[in-house]
């Protein structure tokens, strides 16, 4: 019972991650979605009716009320990206409706999107790229939807597009085999038409979970059926099987980008470019090796995956021939590894049940990163001086001022200054140990400490901070170049199975997601258009880095 409760209560995001979440939906779908999600974000779980009352003081300023029906379709926009979930209620006492939740890290990853593409393109091809572009641009689709997209995108003469839509499906194939793009689950795919069903559709003058919501200014309708209201999501199969591989031309099945897993890829090859920073390229193909082999016989990303030892001779038959290195080679090499101070590998002898080999140390690597990632954040607020106190800190975990002098081998007043400063930024912190029970300064010693998970917390914090004004800067700026107009954001959702995003944030979402760049409009001449480039280039930067330390912050 304890359990069940804790379950129902609702959860709060935190204040900064919450605010950088709903201004990305605001950016990406417009005010309404984005009063939506922060009403979600800020109070947890709510049924459809609880928003429809409450909505109103979540609006964005200068925004028009929400009628009943805006609500409903709002919520199946963020359904239909993932971005929000439904679950039923636990038994207590009466039935209270479907509850509803945000997903504030789907909210983030869209801003890695441009990235998971990239990351795409690179593994399986253009073609495959594709795909994935459609898929994180328009939501939830059938995979027939997808190819056809995907090929249109690729090519608008009739021949060609005959020839994209069976390259298409060879690779939705891949992409399902590698695990990239997986079936929406059968009570995320209900949940649209338990949405489009509710008491709020009656106030759009339609009935059922097919009434369709028509956007102004736009031809495409939503529709619970269109959005796969009924479809049945498959069971959870090996990546690379043949029945896994073949379902994914059922048209009758949603299908969705697996963010969760290119996320992870993503800092697997952030872990590569620190083991080959610190120990050399062979090493980091050897670590990435060991990686591909695990992810190959795993159904899902986690870590168990790399509980089982890898023999040398497994890893030398992975490794590209190119590389010219022979099973004692790569034996040494693991070796090595294992006796370096990161201690990425574990050496295994092995049982009568089960071979010898090395097991990758996926948390020590993720803390490795983490550390390397504090270090760099310390050194750059602070100077290169700080960060060796601050590892040296990190090392001997209790040090006197005077032994991080000497340690450090800096001179005692600068060591003296740049202490302070790492105290006054919360880097580093100070533990009194008292001598006496009195307490008096001349019999107790001084002892600097790193608490890292607060040091995290602190980073995490402040780059939320920076990212929210950084969105907010670049906003104002793509504002400025717009034409007079109404804003592309005020107008009501599309809860569009294609998409559901409003019509003038489509084709900027859209460029940025295949360029990771804002669009360049220089339709008002309110600046020189190469200062207003330069600035988005700037800022996009900037937050492009920051998501990065946010991602490895994750790790």
């Amino acid at each position: 019972m304890a359990k069940a409760a804790a379950a129902a209560a609702p959860m709060a995001t935190p204040l900064k991650q919450r605010l950088v979440a709903g201004r990305v939906v605001r950016e990406h779908f417009g005010d309404y979605v984005g009063a939506v999600a922060e009403a979600l974000l800020a109070h947890g779980r709510h049924t459809l009716a609880e928003l429809q009352r409450g909505i109103s003081p979540e609006r964005g300023a200068g925004a028009p009320d929400m009628a009943p029906a805006a609500v409903r379709d709002a919520l199946l926009v963020l359904l239909h990206h993932g971005l929000a979930h439904a679950r039923e209620p636990p038994a207590r006492g009466g039935c209270v409706g479907t509850l509803y939740a945000a997903d504030a890290g789907a909210m983030l990853r869209r801003l890695r999107f441009p990235r998971f593409a990239a990351h795409v393109g690179r593994e399986l091809g253009p073609e495959a790229e594709e795909c994935v572009v459609q898929l994180l641009l328009h939501g939830r689709l059938p995979a027939a939807d997808a190819v056809r997209r995907a090929a249109e995108a690729l090519s608008e003469d009739e021949a060609p597009k005959a020839a994209a839509t069976k390259a298409m499906k060879a690779a939705l194939s891949k992409l399902q085999a590698a695990g990239y793009i997986t079936l929406v689950p059968t009570s995320e795919v209900g949940a649209a038409a338990a949405a489009g069903s509710a008491a709020g559709s009656a106030a759009a003058g339609s009935a059922g979970a097919g009434a369709a919501a028509a956007v102004p200014g736009r031809k495409r309708t939503y529709s619970a059926s269109s959005a796969g209201g009924t479809p049945k999501a498959g069971k959870k199969q090996k990546r690379g099987s043949a029945a896994a591989s073949a379902s994914a031309g059922d048209s009758d099945e949603l299908w969705h980008v697996n963010t969760v897993q290119i996320t992870e890829e993503l800092k697997r090859d952030m872990c590569v470019e620190l083991i080959e920073a610190r120990l050399g390229s062979t090493q980091a193909q050897l670590v990435k090796g060991m990686f591909d082999i695990a992810m190959q016989a795993a159904v899902g990303y986690d870590a168990n995956m790399f509980a089982r030892p890898i023999a040398p001779v497994e890893l030398h038959r992975t490794l590209p021939s190119t590389l010219g290195l022979s099973a004692a080679d790569i034996k040494t090499a693991c070796d090595e590894m294992c006796d370096d101070n990161l201690h990425v590998l574990e050496y295994d002898s092995g049982s009568p049940t089960r071979p010898w080999g090395y097991r990758l140390q996926v948390a020590r690597l993720c803390a490795a990163l983490k550390q390397h990632c504090t270090e760099s954040v310390v050194e750059e607020r602070v100077g290169p001086i700080a960060r060796r106190i601050f590892r040296m800190l990190m090392l001997h975990k209790h040090l006197e001022q005077k032994q991080i002098a000497e340690l450090a081998m800096v001179p005692q007043k600068e060591a003296r200054k740049t202490t302070y400063v790492l105290y006054t930024n919360k880097f580093i912190g100070l533990q009194e140990v008292p001598r006496t029970p009195d307490h008096a300064p001349s019999r107790t010693f001084f002892l600097w400490t790193v608490n890292l998970k607060l040091v995290l917390e602190e980073i995490t914090e402040s780059a939320f901070d920076t990212m929210l004004a950084l969105r907010l800067q670049l906003a104002a700026l793509n504002s400025s170049s717009m034409a007079a107009g109404p804003q592309a954001g005020s107008a009501a959702p599309a809860a569009a199975a294609d998409g559901g995003a409003s019509s003038g944030n489509e084709d900027n979402f859209d460029h940025a997601l295949r360029t990771g760049s804002a669009k360049d409009d220089t339709t008002l001449p309110l600046e020189p258009a190469a200062l207003r480039r330069k600035q988005r280039e700037n800022l996009d930067s900037a937050i492009v880095r920051l998501d990065q330390t946010l991602m490895v912050l994750e790790a």
